[in-house]
C-alpha cells in the first residue's frame, strides 16, 4: 500500500538546497496523484509499481534529512567539547611538566620524561597526555608534595577521556551528516527517475481525460527558485554649476 510521504516542512528548508526542496515538493504531489488514482493504476500495474517507488523513496529523504541534522549537531557538540577539554589538558600538562622540572633537581631522569613539544595540538596532545598519566602515576606523592592537587591524575585522566570522546563524537557526527547529505540526493534521484517513467504511462492512460492530464501536469511541475538580481545602480547626476 502507498503511504503518505514525509511532510514538506521547515526542516527541509534548513538543510536542503532550494532545488531539492522544490523537487521533493513535486514528488509529494506526484505521490498524492497516485493515491487519488489507485483504482486506475493498481499496485500490480507498471504505473502502480512506479508510484510505489515514488512513495517508498521520498520518505527516505526525510530520514536522511534528520540524519544530516543529527550528525551536524553531534559534530558541533564534539567540536565544542573537544576545544574545552583541549584547554584543560593543556593546562594540566603544563603544570605537570613544570613540576617535573622541580622534581628533577632531586630525582634523576625526570628532565626528559615530562618534556612538552614546542606546540601542543589536537593531533599530539592525546598521546602526550596518556604518557604523562602513565609516567606520573608512580610519582603521584612527589607531585602532590609540590602542591599539585591530590587528584591531579584523576583530573588528567578525566580530561583524556573527555577529549577522546569528543573526538569520536565529532568524527561520527561528520560521518553521519555526510551520509545524510548523500542520502537526500540519492533518494530524491531514485524517486525522480520513477516519476519520469510514470509520465508516459499517465499520459497514455488519460489521453482522453484532459482534466486529469492537467492535474498530472500540475503535480509533476517543478517550481523554479527565482534568482535574485542586484538592483541597478542609481544614475549619477551632475552637480549644478
Amino acid at each position: 500500500p502507498r503511504s503518505t510521504l514525509f511532510p514538506y516542512t521547515t526542516l527541509f528548508r534548513s538543510i536542503m538546497k532550494n532545488a531539492q526542496i522544490n523537487l521533493n515538493a513535486m514528488l509529494t504531489r506526484v505521490n498524492n496523484f497516485g493515491i487519488a488514482h489507485t483504482a486506475d493504476l493498481p499496485a500490480t500495474s507498471k504505473g502502480g509499481v512506479l508510484f510505489a517507488s515514488v512513495a517508498a523513496g521520498v520518505p527516505k529523504v526525510g530520514t536522511a534529512a534528520a540524519q544530516q541534522v543529527s550528525g551536524g549537531e553531534a559534530a558541533h557538540s564534539g567540536t565544542d567539547t573537544k576545544a574545552v577539554s583541549f584547554l584543560w589538558l593543556h593546562d594540566d600538562l603544563m603544570a605537570i611538566s613544570g613540576t617535573a622540572r622541580t622534581l628533577a633537581q632531586t630525582t634523576p631522569g625526570l628532565d626528559d620524561k615530562f618534556r612538552l613539544p614546542h606546540n601542543l595540538t589536537y593531533g599530539n596532545i592525546l598521546p602526550i597526555a596518556r604518557a604523562f598519566a602513565a609516567d606520573a602515576a608512580p610519582l603521584q606523592a612527589d607531585f602532590v608534595a609540590c602542591e599539585m592537587a591530590a587528584d591531579f591524575l584523576q583530573q588528567l585522566n578525566t580530561g583524556i577521556t573527555a577529549f577522546a570522546g569528543a573526538t569520536d563524537t565529532q568524527s561520527g557526527g561528520k560521518g553521519a551528516k555526510a551520509k545524510g547529505t548523500t542520502g537526500i540526493g540519492s533518494n530524491l534521484q531514485t524517486a525522480f527517475q520513477a516519476m519520469q517513467g510514470l509520465d508516459a504511462i499517465v499520459r497514455n492512460k488519460y489521453r482522453n481525460a484532459p482534466a486529469t492530464l492537467a492535474e498530472w501536469a500540475t503535480a509533476r511541475h517543478v517550481e523554479r527558485t527565482p534568482r535574485h538580481t542586484k538592483p541597478a545602480p542609481a544614475p549619477q547626476t551632475k552637480p549644478n554649476p
